[in-house]
């Protein structure tokens, strides 16, 4: 099992906070935390690093949270799963 990192400079912040959140909850013991390798909002595939995309078609499935990611994700495939978390308050 995999983790991945958006690294678009606005979302950053909320992706370490993710990936502490994963750590203390023992996601690390199964999973290897990456990143996308790209600064796109989203999962925009052509601007992902090769190692990134060579993991990506690997995996059986994929988990994806947000909706940036679903923008950019929805037409992938069905081995995609989305997630969302509402924000409104």
């Amino acid at each position: 099992m995999e983790t991945y990192l958006d690294s678009y400079p606005c979302f950053l912040r909320q992706a370490l906070e993710a990936a502490r959140y994963a750590v203390a909850a023992g996601l690390d013991r199964t999973a290897e935390v990456v990143s996308t390798g790209s600064d796109a909002p989203g999962t925009v595939l052509q601007t992902c690093s090769a190692e990134f995309r060579r993991r990506y078609e690997k995996a059986q499935m994929i988990v994806v949270k947000g909706q940036a990611n679903y923008e950019t994700l929805s037409g992938e495939g069905d081995r995609l799963f989305f997630l969302f978390k509402p924000s409104a308050r």
